[in-house]
């Protein structure tokens, strides 16, 4: 939905989203037209609007919205556009994923597809009650089994609506998020894309910053540089504090 704001000029684009919880906890995500979340000063004066919902004055006549349709299946627009930003070869890679019967359950199949990938698509039937139940970023352990016991090269576990993920490595071992973002930056940093040679990484004291080894398998690091830039073109993650890491460039 970001992307498709930003791409069509939209003024905002609107998420039904109960993120990593379970369905109970839906609520409105609303993105500006820059396609990020609205500050929250601006969320605030949209709470007070709907909690004085009454004073709001009606549309009536040719003042009412309009519903159109796109003449492009948004699907299809949104992963011809991840498509796009692969640049290695991943055919022939064996993932297992999880779409959490959330927001990537739409995407997945049609993007794998794209970019050649042999996958086994896992929770991906939503009917509105099910999304993240035992499944998806925050429950792993399937993902894990599966992936071991398939002999995959990878797993990959999205949120319910896919803007975050987590990864499984070919033995079933979880890569946390700060693991994938050096997973990015290796990647991007053989590209000569990563800005200052150095990527940003939440710590809550330096005793946790832990040691990245930069990835052997190319293709593994593709995909997750992939599916990082399909969740948020790139992660960040919040903290009190922060730290850069750098390679060693000898």
């Amino acid at each position: 939905v970001a992307y498709l704001t930003i791409k069509h000029k939209a003024d905002a684009g609107i998420v039904i989203s109960a993120s990593h919880n379970s369905f109970e906890y839906n609520g409105i995500k609303i993105f500006a037209g820059n396609g990020y979340k609205l500050p929250d000063a601006t969320e605030a004066k949209i709470e007070d609007l709907i909690d004085d919902f009454e004073s709001i004055p009606r549309m009536t006549h040719d003042r009412i919205g309009r519903v159109l349709k796109s003449e492009i299946d948004p699907v299809v627009e949104y992963t011809n556009h991840l498509a796009e930003t692969i640049s290695g070869d991943l055919s022939g890679l064996r993932v297992a994923v999880d779409c959490a019967n959330g927001s990537s359950s739409t995407t997945v199949e049609r993007l794998m597809r794209l970019v050649e990938c042999k996958a086994e698509i896992r929770f991906y039937e939503p009917d509105g009650v099910n999304i993240n139940d035992n499944c998806g970023s925050t429950h792993l352990g399937q993902l894990k089994e599966r992936v071991r016991r398939g002999s995959f090269d990878l797993g990959v576990a999205f949120d319910g609506d896919a803007d975050r993920c987590l990864i499984v490595d070919e033995t079933g071992e979880e890569l946390d998020g700060d693991r994938i973002m050096a997973v990015c930056a290796a990647h991007m940093k053989k590209q000569g894309k990563l800005r200052g040679g150095a990527f940003h990484h939440a710590a809550p004291t330096a005793q946790d910053a832990p040691h990245f080894p930069e990835p052997e398998d190319e293709k593994a690091v593709v995909l997750t540089a992939a599916i990082s830039q399909a969740t948020h073109d790139g992660i960040g993650f919040n903290s009190f504090f922060c730290r850069f890491y750098r390679w060693n460039q000898a």
